[in-house]
């Protein structure tokens, strides 16, 4: 134990005493389990103990595998390999964890509306990365697509917060708070306030406090659609096999999202629903839903670095709850502003492969997958993700954070993270220290959270930044290609950036 203690210390040089004065590491008394020790696990263990005030002795790490157990013993952390399923949870989890302890849910596969049920009867303060379905529910297709989607996930957890009544007074939960979802959030609402104050001409006097305030003000704005926007351009130094699928995050991770249908949260600016979209007959109805897996479905976007180029339209957890968030009602309820949100993914080029791949398989999963990992990725690859604000009077505004391969691993280095995992670990790391000073705020989403609270620790760590753009999807399309259903009389509508 000791020695673990001495590589905690060790990590500390890691980081400048500039960086070091300017982050207060909150400290955290009681235990924390770690539940899932994949990529995003492994390389948040040895900063979690950088940047929150906690020792191993007070960490334990519960796995469905081994995948982490040499890092678990380099720091001296406690491993126990027991998968989680319907019939257990409550048992295994009740065994390591009490009242006023910390649930850090890493995991893929474990159904993460039920395991948040379970601590707010335990008053267990969790915090997880992604909403989870039990098992593979979320590819099965004996299931349908309306069984399979996000929405639904995220509306029976938004049932289970009003029927709990897990507000504020409760134990923390905070649900989805990685890169994005997580940041994408914080991001959005600073993009707002940059667009504000180059609009005006003046600074934003009082920030918006509640989803209805930041709504009213994207209306005044004019913000008709705001892009998830996320271009990885890391490349792996052994060639993509035959049979196998690559990611640099998670790899069964991303599988359930292409397989999943597509969704989007649907703006009241939009007149024309696309082919094979279906609207929701219950909930919020804030988002609509694309017949069709996430894999066959590519929108134009725009990042800062490659400039125009296409994403996979990845249903993803932020549009939906953005989407939501930022709804005006009028006094009887009726909507009256929402803008577009979705999700453009342009994964590694590795991982590009395999989707295509992955589709000529008729969406049966390779055999093989693979992580890209330091020392295996070619000098030179970035990522970059953030938030396209679309539709003001500066046409369109984008903020977010962009990471090159060889910063991050000379930054952390001993720590296998990439340039994609180095947001999340440290968008989850937001969320812890935000969580530990805010025990008692109930089921949270990103959204709900403070946004200048988060940016304020991730952006000397992450590099945000900020920059307008005349970019509309519309922009210097090529006349090889038919126009299609095009709308030339408002570049904002979704049909124009479907490809």
């Amino acid at each position: 134990m000791q020695q673990a203690e001495q590589r905690v210390s060790t990590l500390a040089t890691h980081v400048t005493g500039a960086q070091q004065e300017q982050q207060q590491r909150p400290r955290w008394d009681h235990r924390l389990v770690l539940l899932g020790a994949g990529i995003n696990g492994q390389c948040l263990l040895p900063l979690m103990f950088e940047y929150i005030d906690i020792r191993p002795s007070q960490v334990m790490v519960l796995s469905a595998n081994n995948a982490g157990k040499k890092i678990a013993a380099r720091y001296g952390v406690p491993y126990v390999v027991c998968p989680l399923n319907r019939e257990n949870y409550r048992q295994v989890l009740g065994q390591y964890l009490t009242a006023g302890d910390f649930l850090l849910n890493m995991t893929v596969c474990v159904g993460s509306v039920d395991v948040v049920e379970w601590c707010f009867h335990n008053k267990i303060v969790y915090l997880d990365a992604s909403l989870e379905a039990w098992g593979h529910e979320f590819i099965d297709t004996r299931h349908s697509a309306l069984e399979r989607c996000n929405y639904r996930v995220r509306q029976s957890l938004l049932d289970m917060r009003n029927r709990l009544k897990a507000f504020e007074g409760s134990p923390t939960a905070v649900i989805c708070h990685g890169a994005n979802p997580g940041l994408a959030e914080s991001f959005a609402k600073q993009a707002i306030i940059d667009v504000y104050e180059a609009v005006e001409g003046k600074k934003l006097e009082r920030v918006p406090k509640t989803g209805e305030e930041w709504a009213a003000l994207s209306e005044r704005l004019g913000i008709k659609v705001i892009q998830v926007c996320e271009r990885d351009a890391q490349q792996s130094t052994v060639p993509k096999r035959f049979n196998e699928f690559i990611q640099t995050w998670s790899a069964f991770g991303y599988l359930e999202e292409l397989m999943q249908p597509a969704e989007l949260g649907w703006g009241t600016h939009e007149k024309h629903l696309p082919e094979e979209g279906l609207e929701h007959k219950s909930g919020n109805r804030a988002a609509i839903m694309i017949n069709k897996c996430s894999a066959a479905c590519n929108v134009r976007t725009w990042c800062p670095t490659p400039g125009s180029h296409f994403g996979t339209l990845t249903t993803h957890h932020e549009c939906l709850e953005l989407a939501d968030y930022l709804t005006l009602r009028g006094p009887a309820g009726e909507v009256k502003y929402r803008p577009t949100v979705m999700y453009a993914y342009h994964p590694c080029d590795d991982s590009v492969l395999s989707v295509r791949e992955l589709a000529e398989r008729e969406y049966k999963p390779q055999e093989h997958m693979r992580i890209l990992q330091p020392p295996n990725i070619q000098p030179g690859g970035f990522d970059e993700v953030g938030m396209l604000v679309l539709g003001h009077a500066r046409t369109g505004y984008w903020y977010g954070c962009h990471n090159t391969i060889e910063a991050v691993t000379r930054r952390f280095p001993g720590v296998r993270i990439n340039a994609t995992t180095f947001p999340v670990i440290f968008g989850i790391l937001a969320g812890i220290r935000w969580a530990i000073c805010h025990p008692d705020k109930g089921i949270v989403e990103p959204a709900d959270m403070d946004h200048a609270e988060i940016i304020e620790f991730v952006k000397p760590i992450i590099n945000c930044f900020g920059v307008f753009t005349d970019w509309t999807p519309l922009s210097n399309r090529s006349n090889l290609v038919p126009a299609g259903s095009q709308d030339a009389s408002d570049p904002w509508q979704f049909c124009n950036f479907v490809c």
